[in-house]
């Protein structure tokens, strides 16, 4: 009797080796989905800065043509000079760029004009200048302030276009 609780006791466990050979495939696991992870997170990012411009492409559309000259919520309108500024448009990307996923922006003609903005993350405000002779549109960024930070630095970014928006019905501005 005294022999099977010896048995028993030996049998309990895992071993050292079974144990470093699981830790070892968590390891191997982890050193994979790690990078898989951050791709994905990054895609998401750029996802992001394209939706926020083309929701700021769409505000400033929508105030120009139906300016009153004043300020609403995040948009100004300068009816003088064409000008449709909005403001606290967020950019997320961090790594690569924008690229082809500008390419969602049919009203963007020049798909790097955003790519110097669109890697250093940050609140930007966009300046929409309008032109009714030949239907263009201008878009400058200027980053107002850092991303998960305090600081308000005022760069200027050369992410300006000359681009000709998608035909509107209802006649012109």
């Amino acid at each position: 009797m005294d022999m099977k609780t010896k048995d028993r006791k030996r049998k309990a466990g895992f071993t050292l080796a079974e144990l470093l050979i699981v830790v070892a495939i968590i390891a191997v696991l982890v050193a994979i989905a790690i990078p898989v992870f951050n791709n994905q997170l990054e895609k998401s990012r750029d996802a992001t800065t394209v939706a926020n411009i083309r929701t700021a492409y769409a505000e400033a559309s929508a105030a120009y043509m139906t300016d009153d000259g004043t300020t609403k919520g995040n948009v100004t309108v300068d009816s003088a000079n064409d000008k449709v500024t909005v403001a606290n448009v967020s950019f997320k990307s961090q790594k690569k760029g924008l690229g082809s996923d500008l390419d969602s922006l049919t009203w963007l003609g020049n798909k790097g004009a955003f790519d110097a903005a669109a890697t250093d993350p940050g609140v930007y405000q966009l300046v929409f200048t309008f032109s009714s002779t030949d239907n263009s549109v201008t878009v400058a960024a200027t980053k107002t302030g850092a991303a998960n930070s305090g600081s308000n630095t005022n760069n200027t970014n050369n992410g300006t276009d000359t681009t000709t928006p998608p035909a509107t019905s209802g006649g012109t501005n």
